[in-house]
């Protein structure tokens, strides 16, 4: 990677508006404050002990001159802090609650005493941050649980955060993101992190969909004032924490239940739509060895069969089918050869096209008074969801973590708005985490974390009419698989829409290795962090299909008799292969200057670049020839027709092709793709 030395300064003193790159912020916390005593008189050199009390795990350091001390890089948890100092009383401070992110201070007046005696309070910390200028909100587990969520998405809350708009929170099990703007900035605009490791979309930028409630313990949501550790996001960062196993045994077992008994009927609907909603699983934490080795395992089903209504296609009359569109809503048809209406408004059987004729053969015909279809079709959409997460102790200085969740969705749903056929989607989601904490001196500590992101998606048919463009009649190549058959939309009246197909349809992974070293030096805290991430998306089919026709009344002035007569105002037909590859390397460099007790400058600065997205095997570059015979090819190719006169394709220039495009059986409009 070369980077010329103005380019490297411009980008390292612009850190501060840096988009849909990863971020290194820790989904740790952080404690401080002053030792004084009855006079307000400094306590240097006094111990300090810091004790997680779920896990028992704790550290220690000593005030410096001004009586100052930090803990940097805590796990969210309820702590007990203790101050000793010789010739002073030892204080103690229990159920001090630090959450994701947050800068908790703790300050402790001494009165001269045998350091076996002992003051313990038991009080909140306060709640004003005076070491970070960020702003932001935090949802914590009890409201995750408690509060009803549609689709138990923790996303959900998201809508109670200030400058937080548009949440579609993800919540059923083929959800593929979740998708929020935050102060007018784009969805992609939203770096998420999960357990300290980037969480987001490749090929989108948005958030993928997060765990149950129950298997978190908070998230928070920064969208203000950022430091150069977390960087990069110009409108929020999403820090999620799921839970781990403590000294103490804990479990849930739960189930969620809707149905449509209490469902008001849809005004368009003939009948209150049926619903059967289960969500149910268990949860169940503690410690393998105390004080040492935890472990926490959570799963999660969801059930869904509901109705779906369909109540906007307006199918053929028995009159259209014999070509009379007299009383035809969409008026008496013209006749694209000699510009005059058809005589009687009548098109003669000779004009048929025969694959329309197979298509409007599988249509059913209107089933109320204003000539529409109504139907309620059934839909079917389950999931799986799992989380373990493992938490050691290795010695008093070193704690390791791991973490695996998984998610996977299926859909069986209705193709298109009358009986056509269901389409089947599988969308399954795999994330690792693995954290390495090491203190090498109270000053001194270092952490390594490793992720890994996983998003595979499958697409297909089920009980299609017809099998194979060839199977409809229709002039195109047969497909790489079945059943798919071309997808046909007459404006204003059906959609007869097969799913695109994938194989899989998207497939991203990333990987995300990033360490951060902290090192307290007076009264300077400074950060030190770097990133790789190499990126995936590919390989495989990003999508194709057998072929997509439009009739909207373009040549005869009524969309359905377009349609007849085999007449599409538009075509395409794409084969899209996708081998996608980058990688994203970063630096950060973080000074939090304390200047007094009240004052606390944010200083950094940040570098991050970003490799160009490149084909690994040139599937990407494409022309069209003109002036000769043109064919379909397939692997390793993508394939792009349009019914427009112009055939564009990436990194050429129009190119006129004189063939007119047609359906069915006529001669179609056809390009080859080939790698330049």
């Amino acid at each position: 990677m070369r980077v010329p030395s103005s380019s490297f300064w411009m980008r390292l003193c612009s850190s501060s508006v840096l988009l849909a790159i990863p971020v290194l912020a820790q989904t740790t916390a952080a404690i401080v404050g002053d030792v004084a005593d009855a006079s307000g008189g400094s306590v240097a050199n006094c111990t300090v002990h810091v004790t997680n009390e779920a896990t028992g795990q704790s550290r220690t350091t000593v005030t410096g001159g001004d009586g100052a001390y930090v803990f940097t890089l805590l796990p969210p948890g309820t702590y007990r802090i203790e101050a000793e100092a010789s010739g002073f009383k030892k204080a103690v401070r229990t159920g001090v609650l630090l959450s994701v992110q947050e800068n908790v201070r703790i300050d402790f007046q001494l009165t001269i005493g045998s350091v076996s005696e002992v003051i313990s309070v038991n009080a909140e910390a306060p709640l004003v941050d005076t070491r970070q200028a960020s702003v932001g909100a935090l949802m914590d587990s009890k409201r995750m649980v408690e509060l009803p969520l549609s689709g138990r998405s923790p996303a959900s809350l998201l809508v109670l955060i200030p400058t937080v708009t548009n949440v579609d929170a993800g919540g059923r099990p083929t959800s593929y993101s979740v998708n929020v703007n935050v102060a007018g900035g784009r969805r992609s605009a939203n770096n998420f992190l999960l357990d300290n490791t980037r969480y987001n979309s490749v090929q989108y930028g948005e958030g993928n969909p997060l765990p149950p409630p129950d298997f978190l313990s908070e998230f928070k949501v920064t969208t203000n004032a950022y430091d150069a550790e977390k960087g990069m996001a110009s409108t929020s960062t999403i820090q999620v924490v799921t839970r781990s196993g403590t000294n103490e045994y804990h479990g849930s077992l739960f189930e969620f239940h809707r149905d449509n008994a209490l469902t008001a009927r849809n005004f368009f609907a003939p009948s209150t739509p049926f619903l059967v909603q289960n969500q149910f699983g268990a949860t169940a934490g503690g410690p393998i060895r105390k004080n040492k080795l935890f472990a926490f395992f959570g799963w999660q089903s969801t059930r869904i069969r509901e109705a779906q209504l369909n109540n906007d296609a307006f199918p053929a009359t028995a009159l259209e089918r014999g070509g009379n569109f007299n009383g035809s809503i969409g008026g008496l048809p013209i006749d694209p050869d000699t510009g005059q209406p058809f005589p009687g408004g009548i098109i003669p059987s000779s004009r048929f096209d025969p694959a329309a004729v197979k298509y409007i053969s599988q249509l059913p015909l209107p089933n109320s008074a204003d000539g529409r279809f109504v139907i309620l079709r059934p839909r079917a959409e389950d999931g799986e969801q799992y989380i373990g997460r493992v938490d050691y102790t290795v010695r008093t200085n070193n704690q390791i973590s791991g973490r695996y969740w998984y998610s996977a969705g299926t859909l069986i749903a209705p193709a298109g708005n009358v009986p056509f056929g269901q389409t089947f989607y599988a969308l399954n989601f795999q994330n690792v985490n693995a954290t390495d904490t090491h203190t090498f001196s109270p000053n001194l500590l270092n952490v390594f974390s490793f992720g890994w992101n996983r998003k595979y998606e499958t697409s297909t048919n089920i009980d299609m009419p017809f099998q194979s463009p060839s199977d409809a009649g229709v002039n195109l190549p047969d497909t790489l698989t079945h059943p798919y058959p071309p997808s046909v939309s007459v404006t204003g009246r059906v959609s007869l829409s097969p799913r695109t197909a994938g194989e899989p349809l998207r497939q991203d992974a990333d990987f995300d290795f990033n360490n951060t070293l902290t090192w307290i030096k007076g009264r300077s805290s400074w950060k030190f962090g770097a990133l790789y991430m190499p990126i995936r998306f590919g390989p495989g089919f990003a999508a194709f299909d057998n072929g997509r026709f439009t009739f909207n009344g373009q040549f005869t002035k009524n969309a359905f008799a377009d349609f007849l007569i085999g007449r599409p105002s538009f075509m395409q037909m794409l084969i899209e292969r996708e081998n996608h590859r980058t990688y994203v390397l970063g630096f950060f460099a973080q000074n939090d200057f304390r200047v007094s007790r009240r004052l606390t400058l944010n200083l950094g600065v940040r570098y991050h670049y970003e490799e160009p997205t490149y084909q690994v095997d040139a599937t990407h570059r494409i022309f069209c020839r003109a002036g000769s015979p043109l064919v379909f090819r397939l692997l390793p190719w993508v394939l792009f027709m349009s019914a427009m006169k112009e055939c564009r394709a990436a990194f050429s220039t129009p190119t006129r092709i004189t063939s007119h495009p047609e359906w069915g059986w006529r001669t179609i409009c056809s390009a080859m793709a080939r790698p330049v």
